[in-house]
C-alpha cells in the first residue's frame, strides 16, 4: 500500500477532516505503521499444471 493509497482510505471518514494538518498527519504514520504490521506476506501464485505433470512421473 502505498501512502496515498492510505489517504484514500483515511479520507472515506468524515472525522478525517475534522482533524488537524498535524494530526491527519500523524494519523497517516500510525495508519501506515498498522498496516504494514498487520499485512499478510503474499502467497506464492500457482504453478501451471504442465508444470505439476512433469514433477509427478
Amino acid at each position: 500500500m502505498t501512502e496515498r493509497d492510505a489517504v484514500k482510505i483515511l479520507m472515506l471518514s468524515p472525522l478525517y477532516f475534522r482533524l488537524t494538518l498535524i494530526e491527519r498527519s500523524q494519523l497517516l504514520v500510525d495508519f501506515y505503521a498498522t498496516h504494514q504490521v498487520n499485512q499478510l506476506p503474499s502467497p506464492e501464485p500457482a504453478k501451471p499444471a504442465s508444470h505439476y505433470n512433469q514433477t509427478c512421473h
